[in-house]
Formats: structure tokens, C-alpha cells, sequence
């Protein structure tokens, strides 16, 4: 009797090592696939709406990347980008996001939000977020400041009342944000492009 219940309790305690050392494996490969590795450089593309025809292209304009994780929806971390003018691309070499899965919002400086759901980052695979598939463009308008991301103002992903009077203030003056065709000055062109978008809101406000 007492060699069989030494035998079950000699069982149980290696069945329980096992289990234990494979949670730990899987544990430190976890910590090795995600959270130690960085991000490759990726490309992003975001065309800005309406703006006036330039040669050399007419797209460049200053965003900010916010990256929440794609388990708990928490915000990670922040990238600030700026596009090209040719075709509103950017190469992104990231320095304050790990590797992980993220849902990935873009949001302008003058621009409402756009989002890319469930997309992996990790030093092995290229990643490329196109913003502006099938010729959408980023509705523009959001003038106001709720806050200043890494030096870049960013407004609360609404144009309204608020919105407009930013950029009554600024008619006949170049302003960067108002100036939302970039012609180079802020007139009735830009106040037409902010009221056709009155009461749009970014993707970050919706559910």
C-alpha cells in the first residue's frame, strides 16, 4: 500500500514538472517572439482629400500613428510620420513600439482618422498600411487643438462649429492646417472643403 501511494505521488510530481516547464517554455518563447523584438521599418500611405494639383504631387501633410494592442485594445505607443508629396507615402522607422499585433490609427493634423485592425509587427515580416486604398482620401477639417502628440497638433476627430471658426480666424493668411487644399492661403475653398465634411468623425470615435 504504501509503495503504491508512493508510486502516485512520485507520478504526480513529475506530471506536475512537465506541466510547469512547459508553461514556462511557452512563457519565455512568447516574451522571445513579441516583446523583445523590434518593429522592421515599415511604408504607410495616406492621401490628404482635395488638394490642388502641383507638379511634383501635392499629398505631403503630418500625421500621427497610435498603435493599441490588438489583445487588450491598450495604447502602446505613438509614431509621428510625415508623407511625401508625390504619392503621400512615408518610410516609418519605429522607435517607440515593440513587436506585437495592433489595431493601427492614422490621424492627421488637419485630417479626421483612419484605421488598419489586427496587423502584426515583428522583425520578420514587411508590413505596408495603405490608408488610401481605392483612391479614399482623408476627409479634412479637424482644425481644432485638443492636444500636441511629439510637436504635432492633433484635433478630436470631429469637424464642427469649432473647426470652422479655426479657420475664419485664419482667412487670407497661410496657415498649415487651414490651408487644407494647400494652394497657399486659407480662403473660401478651404471653408468649403471643412463645411462639405460638418459633422464627420474619425474612425478613433467609432465603435
Amino acid at each position: 500500500m504504501k509503495k503504491k501511494l508512493i508510486f502516485v505521488i512520485i507520478i504526480s510530481f513529475l506530471l506536475y514538472s512537465i506541466v510547469h516547464a512547459s508553461q514556462s517554455v511557452q512563457t519565455i518563447l512568447h516574451i522571445e517572439i513579441f516583446d523583445d523584438d523590434l518593429i522592421n521599418p515599415f511604408i504607410i500611405k495616406a492621401m490628404p482629400e482635395k488638394r490642388v494639383s502641383k507638379l511634383g504631387g501635392n499629398y505631403s501633410s503630418k500625421y500621427i500613428l497610435s498603435f493599441y494592442r490588438n489583445d487588450n485594445n491598450l495604447l502602446t505607443g505613438y509614431e509621428s510620420v510625415i508623407t511625401d508629396n508625390a504619392i503621400g507615402e512615408s518610410f516609418v522607422t519605429p522607435l517607440n513600439v515593440n513587436a506585437w499585433r495592433y489595431n493601427v490609427f492614422i490621424k492627421g493634423t488637419s485630417h479626421l482618422s483612419k484605421r488598419k485592425n489586427n496587423i502584426l509587427f515583428n522583425n520578420i515580416d514587411p508590413v505596408s498600411l495603405n490608408f488610401s486604398e481605392d483612391e479614399y482620401y482623408l476627409k479634412a477639417g479637424d482644425l481644432n487643438t485638443r492636444t500636441t502628440i511629439e510637436d504635432i497638433p492633433i484635433g478630436d476627430d470631429k469637424v464642427n462649429s469649432l473647426d470652422i471658426s479655426v479657420i475664419i480666424n485664419n482667412l487670407n493668411i497661410f496657415d498649415y492646417r487651414s490651408d487644407l487644399n494647400m494652394d497657399g492661403i486659407v480662403n473660401s475653398l478651404d471653408l468649403s472643403i471643412l463645411i462639405t465634411n460638418i459633422d464627420e468623425i474619425g474612425e478613433t470615435l467609432q465603435p
